[in-house]
């Protein structure tokens, strides 16, 4: 293909190296293999269908501990699931008519259930295997039935085992990387949504794509404390620090969507100071990133974080407003326009204080993560 990257020697090295991810997967997948492969070779246990370990260990072993023990205990259930129903079917149901149709409703429903749904899916997938060896050797249920399950436990166990001690790859090695990613990307979501109240124009194309860049950073960090949360007790480093720096990209990402739906429309806000919220937000979430890259925050950026906006105007309007309602003027002195605009203008400049107030917090978050990343004593 002409578009095709070509092969060479540095990527060749860039990749046969312990610092790709996929080079240590290979390793770990490989070493589980043979551990598979030489168990099968053991009589002990009186197995059959040994090939079955392999499958399963190919199956199972993904490149981060978290998602294999996941998928460990979903195959797991489901084997054990799967052929329980299995059993009972092929003790009940001698009907060979019967038993093929179920072959293929469970073979549908595997496939069907396979990218989603895993456990069902290997329910469904005993169900068929069950039923496919008994056809081509009735009346060895029982055998099929041990084979399968202590198979699934044997290579569940070595793909657990594996995983865990062959070059693991930990979710908080990641966290750093997929915060920097968040809060660059949530920095410049909201520069586009300010941007209307700043130049009265809006590009919603550029924002969309702004949007949808800040939700898939947002989802790839939360996605990855999830994982974490399934890691070891000893691997999960900082996971409260983690998990409030998560909440407050959440609540940032929220607030200035809410934002952008006043950003949308054509009205214009020439009350609210634009320019000092702008400059102040944007100092707060430059020196969340700043951080985060391990640099120190300057001072010119602090002293803009500091900024009061002018927006006394608002409070003026909002005080005559309540002062019209004590009086009883409403009914003769309101003007349905007036009142509406004056609502939206108190929704924007509470939207803005809180967006603010979060991106200060996260701020904080990231100061006590530096803190006890330099306080934690290199690990040997």
């Amino acid at each position: 293909m002409p578009n095709e990257p070509k092969l060479n020697s540095k990527v060749l090295r860039n990749n046969i190296s312990l610092s790709s991810s996929h080079f240590r997967h290979a390793i770990r997948i490989t070493t589980a293999l043979l551990l598979g492969y030489l168990f099968s070779m053991f009589d002990f246990l009186g197995l059959g269908h040994t090939y079955w370990i392999l499958i399963t260990i190919t199956a199972i072993l993904k490149p981060a501990y978290s998602i294999t023990k996941q998928r460990n205990l979903l195959r797991l259930y489901g084997t054990i699931t799967g052929a329980t129903i299995a059993y009972i079917i092929l003790h009940f149901v001698h009907i060979n008519g019967v038993l093929f149709a179920i072959l293929l409703i469970s073979m549908i429903m595997c496939f069907s259930f396979l990218k989603g749904r895993y456990f069902w899916a290997v329910l469904f997938m005993t169900i068929y295997v069950f039923l496919s060896f008994n056809f081509l050797n009735p009346g060895k249920v029982n055998i099929i039935f041990k084979d399968r399950v202590l198979d699934t436990a044997i290579a569940g166990i070595i793909a657990f085992a594996v995983s865990y001690i062959v070059l693991p790859v930990w979710e908080h090695t990641q966290n750093l990387d997929l915060m920097k990613k968040s809060a660059a990307d949530n920095l410049i979501y909201f520069q586009s949504v300010i941007s209307k109240f700043l130049q009265g124009s809006f590009d919603i194309e550029d924002y969309k794509v702004k949007r949808k860049n800040a939700i898939i950073s947002l989802a790839n960090l939360s996605d990855n404390f999830q994982r974490m949360i399934s890691d070891p007790k000893n691997q999960q480093k900082k996971l409260e620090v983690v998990h409030q720096f998560v909440a407050t990209s959440h609540l940032v990402t929220a607030y200035t969507a809410s934002l952008s739906q006043y950003a949308k429309n054509n009205e214009q806000y020439p009350e609210i100071d634009a320019e000092s919220w702008s400059r102040k937000i944007e100092a707060e979430m430059q020196q969340t990133s700043t951080l985060l890259n391990g640099n120190d925050v300057t001072e010119t950026l602090k002293m803009e974080s500091r900024l009061e906006p002018e927006d006394s105007s608002i409070e003026d309007m909002l005080l005559k407003r309540k002062t019209e309602i004590e009086e009883n003027e409403i009914v003769d002195r309101r003007d349905p326009d007036k009142i509406s605009h004056l609502t939206e203008l108190k929704n924007i400049h509470d939207i803005l204080e809180l967006i603010y107030d979060v991106a200060k917090e996260q701020r904080k978050v990231i100061e006590k993560y530096r803190s006890e990343k330099h306080a934690t004593p290199p690990q040997s």
